[in-house]
């Protein structure tokens, strides 16, 4: 949003052709600055940015058409409008002139009238602009913020359990807000509860519901602790999703119950399109389950399982973009490819997700996913 009067540079080696612009503008609400060269220009918006500049095109030394590339390649200055003004009557100068970033060109001899009515028009376009680009600079502070919350919200990496487990993941969001989230959670001396969640979608939206998640599991936490039954957390979550009626959306989950203990992971699933894979060595096994996914009915039941978690055995959860992430050929990695993915860095071994991550970025040829990406791992001494 322009702040006061508008910013008009006037640039014309002529000092005559400055004062009849000039003195066309006196009753106008304007600023009105003059440059004689296009050195002058290059000094003056080192400490002014115009807010619109009329530009001659014939100069010595540095021609328009060279002070208006420059104007347009300046981070400072590229959206500032410029009205190129020419005594050449030329298709190919006036195309030039627009190929090189100019707004508008106008041919001598011209109308004023028409002048002053261009440059209001494109004063008030900037205007529009920059209150947009000032909205959008505005809720680019806030997302970071909301991003701030919901990585705080994200559970401590490289957790030491008893000395008999560790715990830890990798948070990659495809924008600044994600739609995964996840939680490790103590639930009595002996139980952890953890879970790794993938919203339908990305963005602001889907980043509310994760905030949803983490006050569910506050505030049911201890009816957890008295009776920790991965299928009935589901059920309940599953109505408190309905009943807050989030439009269109839906997650899928993992959850588990691991009981340090006896080492047995209790577990249930919903709506997934992944399975976790339990590691002995480089023996495996993937947890597969089918069932809804939370969010679509309210009757929707889960089914209980567990296994036995093996000395040093480690169980590796994952959120379908990392199965889902495509070569150059259009080819998706897959289970299968995430699986060797996995063995290839011994990830069963340390837990080290960044090498994976790497990994599926290479595979991809790319940095930036079409989706987020969160990998999860607990092991046993």
């Amino acid at each position: 949003m322009i702040i006061g009067k508008p910013v008009v540079l006037i640039v014309d080696d002529e000092p005559v052709n400055r004062l009849i612009l000039s003195r066309s503008f006196y009753e106008e609400e304007y600023s009105l600055f003059e440059c004689s060269s296009g050195f002058e220009v290059m000094e003056f918006i080192e400490h002014t940015v115009p807010d619109i500049v009329l530009l001659d095109i014939m100069m010595p030394g540095m021609d328009g058409f060279e002070v208006c590339e420059k104007i347009k390649n300046n981070p400072k200055t590229f959206d500032v409008p410029i009205l190129l003004i020419t005594a050449l009557n030329d298709k190919i100068s006036k195309l030039k002139g627009l190929q090189l970033g100019a707004n508008d060109v106008i041919t001598k001899p011209y109308d004023i009238f028409e002048v002053k009515l261009r440059v209001r028009q494109y004063l008030k376009m900037r205007d529009l602009f920059l209150q947009v680009k000032e909205n959008n600079n505005r809720m680019k502070r806030e997302i970071l913020a909301a991003r701030k919350i919901q990585m705080n919200m994200l559970p401590l990496s490289n957790q030491e359990v008893k000395n008999r487990y560790c715990f830890n993941y990798e948070y990659y969001p495809c924008e600044d807000l994600g739609g995964d989230f996840l939680d490790f959670i103590k639930i009595s001396e002996s139980q952890y509860l953890f879970y790794l969640a993938d919203v339908s979608g990305h963005g602001v939206a889907s980043s509310l519901v994760t905030v949803f998640l983490k006050e569910f599991f506050n505030q049911y936490l201890k009816k957890i602790a008295i009776s920790p039954r991965p299928s009935n957390i589901l059920e309940q979550l599953n109505k408190a999703l309905i009943n807050v009626n989030f439009v269109d959306k839906y997650l899928t989950m993992f959850l588990g119950i691991l009981n340090v203990k006896d080492n047995t992971l209790n577990w249930s699933s919903a709506g997934p399109n992944v399975f976790p894979v339990m590691f002995n060595n480089e023996e495996f096994v993937e947890l597969e389950n089918s069932a809804l996914a939370l969010g679509w009915w309210e009757d929707a039941e889960f089914e209980d399982y567990c296994i036995s978690f093996p000395e040093k055995g480690a169980l590796i959860c994952y959120s379908d973009a990392a199965i889902e992430i495509k070569n150059s050929e259009g080819e998706q990695l897959g289970r299968e490819g995430l699986i060797e993915v996995l063995k290839a860095n011994k990830s069963y071994e340390n837990l080290d997700f960044q090498n994976v991550l790497h990994s599926l970025l290479d595979y991809g040829n790319s940095l930036a996913l079409d989706d987020d990406l969160t990998l999860v791992g607990i092991k046993r001494r």
